[in-house]
């Protein structure tokens, strides 16, 4: 609807439809196209307030940048002046509060738009003539946090998911719920008899607003908490095992005895006895060690490598075949870096041997 009439007061006149409306423009005026053109501009952003709708930032831009005027003479021009301002005004309302906020409903706050949007053009910069100027920052105390934020609560992140809200209604009408994509700005508290946020693989959180103390508790939550409602995470077994299983495998905590390669190459005793879920454990971490390892690291790994034909005669059988499963695993990923052939070569001469 505003964009229909805003077709009116901007028309291009080599449509021939819209001949009768630049007709209407010219003797209108400048001034009053320009009032027309800002209120509607105006009244876009007090209905998406909040959103940053890239409509109405366009809307914006285009009155800012209608008209071009030479340095400072927007100071004596008091119409330009007012485009400005009302292109300002519809940014702060599109982005109040980095998106959080919203306008409320009730009397007293429709008094304030009223009184900050009144449109009346001033003469000048300083003129307060008709208006006083500051009257138009009491729009702000319209505002009021409405943005609910969902959050994992193991990892603290936001998370997106379904938000259902159910209104208020009379006894004569039927309900009236629908669905939202949550982070969401919510309507107003006093309009909400209820909302449920979650569903899917997290929990299901059903928030009432029907006594004023649900309300109060629900403003400290847009407010002080700044929207966050911690939803926990349901684990299926089948489907996020194996993926924590893999990233456990290279996280610090993932075995309580952890070896660097020089540790796991350098073992005095090595009588101890593994499991297979050790070994696993330790295959994994040697292979990440390994690829992480820069060319300063060769004459250690060769050194290290010298020591095994006689670490090999005091080792339990298992343990000799995890010890040669690693200067294999070395010698493969040796094998692709470039210029270290001799070192390949002699991992799979070593290799060989201790397999003999």
């Amino acid at each position: 609807m505003f964009e229909r009439f805003a077709s009116i007061v901007l028309p291009e006149e080599e449509i021939e439809k819209r001949k009768d409306y630049a007709r209407l423009c010219k003797y209108a005026g400048e001034t009053a196209v320009s009032c027309c053109f800002s209120s509607l501009v105006l009244a876009m952003g007090i209905v998406m307030a909040g959103t940053g709708d890239k409509t109405v930032i366009r809307y914006a831009r285009f009155l800012r940048m209608s008209e071009k005027l030479v340095k400072d003479s927007w100071l004596i021009s008091g119409r330009k002046h007012y485009e400005q301002m009302v292109a300002h005004q519809t940014l702060g309302m599109l982005f109040m509060g980095n998106g959080r906020y919203a306008i409320k409903k009730d009397n007293v706050s429709i008094a304030l738009l009223i009184t900050s949007f009144l449109p009346v053009i001033p003469t000048s910069v300083s003129d307060n003539t008709h208006y006083h100027q500051p009257l138009r920052f009491m729009w702000t105390l319209a505002a009021e946090p409405r943005l609910i934020v969902p959050v994992d609560n193991n990892e603290s992140t936001v998370v997106e998911c379904d938000c259902l809200i159910s209104l208020k209604t009379k006894s004569n009408e039927t309900q009236n719920r629908y669905f939202v994509r949550a982070p969401c700005l919510l309507p107003p508290l006093e309009t909400i008899e209820f909302l449920e946020i979650g569903g899917g693989c997290y929990e299901l959180v059903r928030i009432n607003l029907n006594t004023s103390e649900e309300i109060k508790s629900m403003k400290q939550i847009l407010s002080v908490g700044q929207g966050r409602i911690r939803l926990q995470r349901f684990v299926s077994n089948s489907t996020e095992a194996p993926n924590s299983l893999i990233s456990d495998l290279y996280s610090p905590e993932a075995s309580p005895r952890r070896f660097d390669l020089n540790e796991l190459l350098m073992v005095e005793d090595m009588s101890w006895p593994i499991s297979d879920m050790d070994f696993n454990l330790q295959e994994n971490y040697l292979k990440k060690e390994l690829r992480l390892n820069g060319a300063d690291k060769y004459p250690q790994i060769q050194a290290h490598l010298n020591t095994f034909r006689d670490e090999i005669d005091r080792t339990t059988k298992q343990m000799a075949g995890l010890q040669i499963s690693n200067v294999e695993l070395a010698q493969t990923v040796v094998d692709g870096w470039s210029n270290e052939v001799n070192v390949a070569m002699k991992l799979d001469e070593i290799a060989r041997n201790m397999r003999r």
